[in-house]
């Protein structure tokens, strides 16, 4: 199995997806190229067309990671008949997926939180914060923002409660970065209702945003609801570690 990212593009998930786990599975990702036959092909999120059909012609098996390709605009990919794996966020989105890739199957890996991310977030006082791009936060939050990429990391255990919640986009495409960032640093995380979020924290998660809920998550903080929430995040911070997620990788696709 090896990975293939585009370089064309230079986003985060192309290292997290391509880098870190080949890496994990003690292989190579390599920048749009895929010097293989008769293996497994994983191109993540952006492919070129030509290198696609190129790998299929050489007998590898192709599986696309298509992360959140399609959340923004109406996207298509000229290789979409050559795809014989879609690596999906949910399962909820594998209707939606079936209309672009007719011949494909279907595997659900959900993102991984990112390895580098160190440190727990403290429990000693409430302290909410949104991480990510600032055209993707709601202006519904007035809170402490850090939306310099480079600060993401470090700012990931500063916050005990993450807020998710995000623009408006098709939300049931979208992976759930932000509930696993949470998950890492053992933070309670605010979330819109994704399909991606749902799967992971479940239904009775006490945190799942519906219009209203950053006065209660505060009131929140400390008694055995927060805790309960706490313990939930424990659970996916396990079910998405790098090693877990590679595991799905390995006994999936190999």
């Amino acid at each position: 199995m090896i990975f293939v990212k585009s370089v064309k593009f230079n986003f985060s998930s192309g290292e997290l997806r391509g880098d870190h786990i080949a890496r994990s599975l003690g292989t190579k990702c390599f920048i749009n190229a895929a010097p293989v036959r008769n293996d497994v092909v994983v191109f993540v999120k952006f492919a070129d067309p030509i290198i696609v059909f190129n790998a299929k012609e050489a007998g590898n098996l192709i599986v696309y990671d298509v992360l959140d390709y399609f959340c923004y605009g109406d996207r298509k990919v000229q290789f979409a008949d050559t795809v014989d794996v879609v690596i999906v966020p949910n399962l909820a989105s594998v209707e939606f997926y079936k209309m672009i890739f007719p011949k494909a199957k279907f595997t659900l890996i959900p993102h991984q939180w990112d390895y580098r991310i160190e440190g727990r977030a403290p429990q000693d006082a409430y302290r909410p914060g949104y991480i990510g791009e600032a055209f993707n936060m709601t202006p519904r939050w007035h809170g402490e923002a850090v939306t310099d990429k480079d600060e993401f990391l470090k700012a990931a255990p500063r916050f005990n409660l993450h807020i998710a919640i995000n623009a408006p986009t098709r939300r049931l495409l979208k992976p759930a970065t932000k509930v696993v960032t949470a998950a890492a640093v053992g933070a309670n995380v605010l979330t819109m209702a994704d399909p991606s979020a749902l799967e992971l924290v479940g239904l009775d998660y006490p945190y799942i945003y519906v219009g209203e809920g950053f006065e209660r998550v505060e009131n929140d903080f400390g008694s055995s609801t927060w805790k309960r929430g706490l313990e939930t995040m424990e659970k996916v911070r396990e079910r998405t570690s790098l090693e877990a997620v590679s595991k799905l990788y390995r006994d999936g696709l190999a």
